[in-house]
């Protein structure tokens, strides 16, 4: 164990707890905005060895109650830019981090090298859902496992948390149905077995729907990204075999829903 086990005290004293294992963890955390900035956070106060963080947005004063990262003076600044300065100010015990300010789909394989490195995909991507299906296919395709944490955009008080093994089955598609949000004519394109070959990705053209405005909390935000950092622990450590697929959090009506689920289709199936 490195001379900064002392950090990490208390969840050594966790049954099973894997420090070393974590330590040679790398996470590469897709958007660093409601959800990416809280798990940004939850990774390095775990220790994790590397984290990789990809954003292109700047931060908004609208970001600032649930993007935890930020504060008002980081309002018209990078996004990247000011989540590593933070995180490595007040947060970082013991990780490497590194972050990359550009648009993944207009540099798709630049992006698609990023998630070759990593062990671990945090898909902390926003409407429209193609986004989310495009990085879940790419992840299907390297056989990297995937972890989607999102809040219900309409209520505001949901959220859905998903993980996404490497080899699927079910994957991402399975269990959102997202394909269906694409138009036709570019819906196989964004299959695994097509999905390495795009220098870009026109995801203003391929949504069939209008982005919806969204609804969220700090709260709702903070529970669904936990409980998906919860389900990427149990994977790394092996700790049983049914992990979820899918955690539905219904948090105005105090519910909680989890399906193991074992699917294929158009996405997961062997080729």
């Amino acid at each position: 164990m490195s001379r900064d086990s002392n950090f990490f005290e208390k969840q050594l004293q966790i049954q099973g707890w894997d420090q070393e294992l974590l330590q040679k963890t790398h996470v590469l955390v897709v958007g660093v905005g409601g959800i990416g900035s809280i798990a940004a956070l939850a990774y390095t106060r775990l220790g994790v060895g590397r984290l990789t963080l990809v954003d292109v947005d700047h931060v908004e004063p609208s970001n600032l109650n649930r993007q935890l990262l930020y504060s008002k003076a980081d309002v018209g600044k990078q996004k990247v830019g000011r989540a590593i300065s933070n995180l490595m100010a007040v947060h970082s015990l013991s990780t490497q981090i590194e972050g990359y300010d550009f648009d993944i789909f207009r540099d798709w394989q630049r992006f698609i090298n990023l998630v070759r490195q990593a062990d671990l995909v945090q898909n902390a991507l926003d409407l429209p859902e193609v986004k989310k299906l495009a990085v879940g296919s790419l992840c299907l395709k390297l056989r990297k496992p995937m972890i989607f944490a999102g809040t219900d955009p309409i209520s505001g008080n949901a959220g859905m948390v998903l993980f996404q093994r490497s080899g699927g089955n079910p994957c991402y598609n399975c269990l959102t149905a997202a394909i269906d949000t694409v138009h036709e004519k570019f819906q196989e394109m964004l299959k695994p077995r097509n999905i390495l070959r795009h220098k870009s990705i026109l995801i203003e053209q391929m949504t069939a729907y209008a982005d919806l405005s969204s609804a969220t909390n700090i709260y709702t935000a903070t529970s669904v990204t936990m409980m998906g950092i919860n389900l990427m622990v149990h994977w790394l450590f092996k700790w049983g075999t049914d992990i979820p697929n899918r955690i539905i959090l219904d948090l105005f009506n105090f519910t909680c829903e989890t399906w193991s689920e074992r699917s294929s289709c158009d996405f997961c199936q062997k080729e």
